[in-house]
């Protein structure tokens, strides 16, 4: 009786596999095959040149004094074929640009660069990542928590506006009273962060608020955030000290609140 995985190898291995339309060149001894079955013919001279993965991998494979040229079994990779295509785009020239894509396309590519050790990859994955925070800070905050990346997380609040809010969470007005317990947009997206983002964040946002009259409800006194509220929410914002003081136990959202201004 076989094993569930052995029957999902089987499973893969039938599945038509179909030539990708440019990386195919019959010269290329190296085979990649993606999780939607995508096969790919790659360079050697290019995969050692740019990654170390595949440096280290190749040099098992073709030991020093090695034929080059021999065939081997595919490299079958859990990645879909437009995040390797986009790989392969970038090691086969010496000049290459990622080309406008999605913010989850390009965090797609950005785990293949650092699961295939490729540094030029990766420099230019993330330097698009940060470029993208001004159209969806929200969600490279999201991104930025799965990664636990408080670079590019204080790179997303840094450039949080208002009008970002008021887009994200439906808020009505700028003097509009936002808490999660009451906004079911705010509480969905709080829960596709960490708690340990979770804690930071209202931590920090506590941070970037003063009390004083209001200039929006004839001077009502209260909690307001500060004017350059972004700056201070991304200067104090500081996750690691929450990730082992959390027992790894369900916890209800933390609250957030604050005046939009």
């Amino acid at each position: 009786m076989i094993t569930e995985a052995e029957a999902l190898e089987i499973e893969k291995t039938s599945q038509v596999v179909e030539p990708d339309t440019v990386h195919n060149d019959p010269n290329d001894p190296i085979v990649i095959i993606s999780n939607d079955n995508i096969k790919f013919r790659a360079s050697i001279f290019h995969l050692v040149r740019t990654s170390e993965l595949f440096d280290d991998l190749l040099e098992i494979v073709h030991p020093a004094g090695g034929s080059l040229t021999q065939n081997h079994e595919p490299i079958h990779l859990d990645f879909p074929g437009s995040v390797i295509t986009l790989f392969l785009d970038h090691i086969s020239t010496s000049n290459s640009s990622i080309p406008i894509m999605t913010v989850t396309e390009i965090a797609s590519l950005l785990i293949f660069a650092e699961f295939a050790i490729c540094d030029s990859l990766i420099d230019k994955a993330r330097a698009r990542l940060i470029g993208a925070t001004k159209e969806c800070p929200f969600e490279l905050l999201v991104l930025a928590s799965d990664r636990d990346d408080i670079e590019l997380a204080k790179d997303a609040l840094r450039v949080m506006m208002s009008i970002h809010y008021h887009h994200e969470f439906n808020i009505s007005g700028p003097h509009e009273f936002v808490y999660n317990h009451k906004n079911v947009k705010i509480v969905n997206y709080l829960q596709r962060l960490s708690l340990a983002f979770r804690f930071a964040l209202r931590e920090a946002s506590r941070r970037a608020m003063e009390i004083r009259g209001s200039k929006y409800v004839d001077g009502m006194p209260g909690r307001y955030l500060v004017d350059h509220w972004a700056n201070t929410l991304a200067d104090d914002f500081e996750f690691t000290k929450y990730t082992r003081a959390i027992p790894p136990i369900h916890r209800p959202v933390q609250t957030i609140y604050f005046w939009t201004q």
